[in-house]
């Protein structure tokens, strides 16, 4: 408990925060977990020795689109400093701005690869999404430069907040440790402001799941996933990026069905792969092909092909992680013959949305 006192504090000096103690201030957790309970505690601990009283609010589920809902309507209660655990780390960054366009102030959002953990980095309260921070009193930060990964940093980091290990896996803890025991995240990072390290780092991108196009050319899939995320807002749940080892990038789409039904003006009745037939869905891909295509900069971030995919990602077969992301490794191990056809053209894939090139 006395940790998680310590990294909260931590969190809110960093931010300014304990000399604004009348402003409102929300703890929100996307739904129950034992790990939470753990927090909780420490957050109370943190209210009592700051005299600083926390709005601590527990969502419905791991669903993005509820937490949404629920961090939004604390802010329309009037509520400006929130510490949120994102449901969905793909889609969080929309969320991280609704929250600062509405007047708001994020002193801390995120959670560790995998599962929540307590927090090792603080941010300042002039951020934007992807930001990640500075860390926080008693955590070591390293950042790792990796040829092999297109010269991208990884940051590993170790502290008290960390886990020694494994229990009884020392082949896993050795993998998930280097030899200084600093834990390996798989994140990229980079400064903010390589002139301005006060102003801490940023998040760019998963080192693992980069890749080389044939050209030897690498894409940063991070980055290209949330712009095309973002691009495609409402429609678009997420994205899955294809090319390793090919001339051009493609991508695997995930829609929102509810959207996509909803620009259709089609109910549940009718079957979704005729909903993505529909000509109003259809343009809505297109002009997203066409924009993707338009605003690059290379052919590292230039999407040459999409596939829009007419079935959710499967939770049995690995293709969403615990805290309801992406596993993009895993969607394209067991999307292989779809990666195939989008390359081969539209005889192969009906869905095969091309860009106007023009």
């Amino acid at each position: 408990m006395k940790r998680v006192v310590l990294i909260l504090a931590a969190i809110l000096l960093a931010a300014g925060m304990v000399a604004a103690a009348p402003a409102k201030f929300a703890w929100y957790i996307p739904a129950p977990h034992p790990y939470f309970d753990t927090v909780r505690v420490g957050v109370e601990a943190f209210e009592k020795e700051y005299k600083i009283q926390v709005k601590k609010q527990v969502g419905p589920d791991w669903n993005m689109d509820s937490e949404n809902t629920g961090v939004l309507a604390l802010v329309a209660e009037g509520y400006r400093f929130f510490s949120v655990y994102p449901a969905d780390a793909s889609a969080a960054n929309g969320l991280y701005d609704e929250v600062v366009g509405q007047g708001g102030k994020v002193v801390n959002f995120g959670a560790s690869t995998f599962e929540p953990t307590p927090a090792s980095f603080a941010v300042r309260t002039d951020v934007r999404s992807g930001h990640i921070g500075l860390p926080v009193p008693g955590v070591e930060v390293k950042l790792v430069k990796d040829a092999s990964t297109g010269d991208k940093t990884e940051i590993r980091f170790r502290g008290p907040n960390v886990m020694p290990g494994y229990w009884r896996a020392p082949e896993q803890t050795a993998e998930a440790f280097d030899e200084e025991g600093f834990y390996r995240t798989g994140d990229a990072a980079k400064w903010v402001d390589p002139e301005r390290p006060e102003l801490g780092l940023m998040f760019d991108g998963r080192t693992a799941e980069d890749f080389k196009l044939s050209t030897g050319t690498f894409v940063s899939v991070g980055p290209l996933r949330a712009k095309i995320t973002m691009a495609g807002d409402p429609c678009v749940q997420d994205a899955v990026i294809t090319g390793l080892n090919r001339d051009d990038v493609g991508a695997l789409i995930f829609p929102r069905p509810d959207e996509c039904r909803k620009l259709a003006g089609l109910d549940d009745s009718v079957p979704f792969p005729e909903v993505l037939h529909h000509p109003g869905v259809r343009g809505f891909f297109q002009a997203l092909a066409d924009r993707l295509w338009r605003d690059s900069t290379g052919s590292a971030n230039r999407v040459a092909r999409l596939h829009v995919l007419a079935e959710p990602p499967a939770i049995d077969k690995g293709e969403i992680t615990d805290k309801g992301s992406i596993n993009q490794r895993a969607v394209l191990t067991h999307r292989a013959a779809l990666v195939e056809a989008l390359y081969e053209g539209r005889e192969s894939d009906p869905f095969l949305i091309l860009p106007n090139k023009s």
